[in-house]
């Protein structure tokens, strides 16, 4: 399959619709297309803060500040919906909603464990912070599903093994490149693959994290599973 595409968007240069809108468009220019994407903003240094106030023991805050991610990645899929009216929009802000509603709650429920240990590890900080490239892969695939693009949200630790090395874990090419065949099936049935970058799931299965340069791992992880065309990194 060597039409296929690769995409990898820096996700923290998403800060508002008109963003949001644009990553929408640059995906539709291509038909066989794989989008990899991180956390919009400045996601990745809140995560990491709010780590920060559970562990100093004030969970009231921590969970305050999650519902403020919360509401970042629900404000801006409601007014990217809102800029283009379609009878789908309706059913796709509610399920947006449910989702990260879902990732909300798994968030809360990490820093409740880090309130609770009083103290940093990095295996906790490695299933905190990709929940904000979770939040975006999903966010994209389902705000692209207004302009007409048949999306699919890919979990990436189906995809992405590693050891157990947190905070700088390394992949398990091999077992990468087998699992990437689905990507494959995807494309075939007429799905744009939108997955988040910079994790993967350990021996331990536990999230884990590939380290400051993730996302262009995980973007040439796939890349290369598939043989594909071209590479994109988009800033």
């Amino acid at each position: 399959m060597k039409d296929i595409h690769v995409l990898s968007f820096e996700g923290h240069n998403i800060r508002d619709v008109s963003q949001l809108v644009n990553a929408v468009n640059y995906v539709q220019k291509y038909d066989r297309v794989i989008v990899v994407i991180n956390a919009f903003d400045q996601t990745r240094n809140k995560l990491l803060a709010i780590t920060d106030t559970a562990v100093s023991g004030n969970l009231d805050a921590a969970h305050a500040l999650s519902d403020e991610i919360y509401d970042l990645y629900y404000d801006l899929i409601q007014k990217a919906l809102e800029s283009h009216p379609n009878p789908k929009n309706t059913l796709i802000l509610e399920t947006t909603d449910k989702k990260l509603e879902e990732y909300n709650f798994r968030l809360k429920k990490l820093l409740s464990y880090a309130d609770k240990m009083h103290s940093h590890q990095d295996r906790w900080v490695d299933s905190i912070v990709p929940i904000g490239d979770q939040m975006a892969a999903y966010v994209l695939s389902q705000t692209a599903l207004s302009w007409g693009i048949l999306t699919q949200y890919v979990e990436a630790t189906k995809l992405i093994k590693t050891d157990n090395e947190y905070g700088q874990a390394n992949p398990n090419t091999m077992s990468i490149y087998q699992h990437c065949s689905s990507l494959e099936t995807l494309i075939e049935n007429g799905f744009t693959p939108i997955i988040g970058g910079g994790y993967g799931i350990s021996l331990e299965k536990s999230m884990s994290l590939l380290g400051p340069d993730g996302l262009d791992i995980t973007a040439r992880l796939i890349t290369g599973a598939l043989e594909a065309k071209s590479i994109e990194f988009i800033s």
